[in-house]
C-alpha cells in the first residue's frame, strides 16, 4: 500500500478549507493519490431548512471543487456529503472508506482568533485513528520542516517512516 492512497479531505468551503485542499492537492500530485471530498451540513433539530436543497447544492459546490482538482492533475476525486457533529463524521468516513490521512484547514479567525486550531481540527487530532494534518492558513502547500514526535511505539515508528518518506519527497527538513 502506498503512503497516502486515499486522502479525505474536510472542507466547509471557508478559507482554511481552501488551504486544506491546496495542501491535499500537492499531496496527492506527489503520490498519486485519490482525494475524497467530505462536507457535513450541522444537524439542526426542527430546522425548517429542507436537508434535501441543501444536500443538492452541497454537491454542487463539491462537484465543482473535484473538477478544480482533476483539472490541477489530481487522478481521482470523490465526494461525500454527511449530516451531524463534523468530527464524528468525518472520523466514521475516513474509517468507512480506509483512508490514508485527513486533512483540514485550522480554525478561521472567527472561530477563536489566528492561530487557533479550531474545534473540529482538535477533535480529530484527539480522537481519529488516521493521522491528520493541519492546513494553516496562509501556509505554502509545500512541506518545508516537518516535525515528528517519537515515543518508540509501533505506531511511532510508522509515523517516523511517513515523517521520513515525506520529508524525502518534499525535500524538507525533518526533525525528530
Amino acid at each position: 500500500m502506498k503512503l497516502l492512497e486515499k486522502i479525505l479531505v474536510a472542507t466547509d468551503f471557508s478559507q482554511s478549507s481552501g488551504y486544506a485542499v491546496q495542501t491535499a492537492q500537492a499531496l496527492a500530485k506527489a503520490f498519486g493519490s485519490e482525494i475524497i471530498l467530505i462536507h457535513v451540513i450541522p444537524k439542526v433539530p426542527d430546522s425548517l431548512v429542507n436537508l434535501r436543497t441543501v444536500r443538492m447544492a452541497i454537491r454542487e459546490r463539491l462537484y465543482d471543487l473535484s473538477k478544480e482538482l482533476t483539472k490541477a492533475g489530481v487522478r481521482a476525486v470523490e465526494s461525500v456529503v454527511e449530516v451531524g457533529v463534523a468530527f464524528d463524521r468525518i472520523i466514521r468516513v475516513s474509517e468507512r472508506l480506509d483512508v490514508n490521512a485527513i486533512v483540514v484547514g485550522s480554525g478561521d479567525r472567527a472561530e477563536g482568533g489566528a492561530g487557533h486550531l479550531g474545534v473540529t481540527p482538535e477533535r480529530l487530532a484527539r480522537k481519529a485513528s488516521k493521522p491528520v494534518l493541519v492546513a494553516k492558513a496562509g501556509a505554502t502547500p509545500v512541506f518545508k520542516r516537518i516535525l515528528c514526535a517519537v515515543d518508540l511505539s509501533d505506531p511511532s515508528r510508522r509515523a517516523l517512516a511517513n515523517a521520513v518518506h515525506l520529508a524525502r519527497t518534499f525535500q524538507a527538513e525533518l526533525a525528530v
